[in-house]
């Protein structure tokens, strides 16, 4: 009797059946693909925490922020997040790194590709419709506010 593949190695296979140009990297576990949207383009990184049985999803912005704009976006991030059902958006304060998180415990259940996708797709397409939120909180004197009323609507 084979051993069950492990997560990883199914995370790989239901990416490669996408047809994705992949960048595997088997000692972290993690497997990573370049995403085009209407907005932007960035690398969306899949990690497979075998021992936890978890699946994460990030897409990483290219956008970086300077340290001078950390706290707005900080505030702009935290206001868009409120209300998120499906994953929220981190903003690491030391480097300027915008992300944007889903994941999935996939302990009582198998891994398929239908799984796989309902956390990809929100993933990448949560990431590109606020990127132009983000750049315009970073790059012009719009308050968190006004830069989220670009994606959201006005309150």
């Amino acid at each position: 009797m084979s051993a069950a593949p492990t997560l990883y190695a199914t995370v790989l296979r239901l990416l490669a059946e996408k047809g994705w140009k992949l960048q595997a990297d088997e000692e972290r576990r993690s497997v990573t693909m370049l995403m085009e949207g209407r907005n932007g383009t960035w690398p969306c990184i899949v990690v497979a925490r075998e021992q936890e049985q978890q699946i994460l999803v990030y897409s990483a912005s290219s956008l970086r922020v300077p340290p001078d704009r950390r706290t707005k976006l900080a505030e702009t991030i935290a206001r868009a997040n409120f209300g998120m059902v499906i994953g929220n958006f981190e903003l690491e304060m030391d480097t300027g790194e915008i992300r944007y998180k889903t994941s999935l415990d996939v302990s009582e259940s198998e891994l398929d590709g239908g799984l796989l996708e309902r956390i990809l797709r929100p993933n990448i397409q949560t990431m590109d419709r606020y990127l132009p939120t983000f750049a315009a909180a970073i790059h012009s004197d719009a308050t968190p506010v006004q830069a989220l009323a670009r994606v959201e609507g006005a309150p």
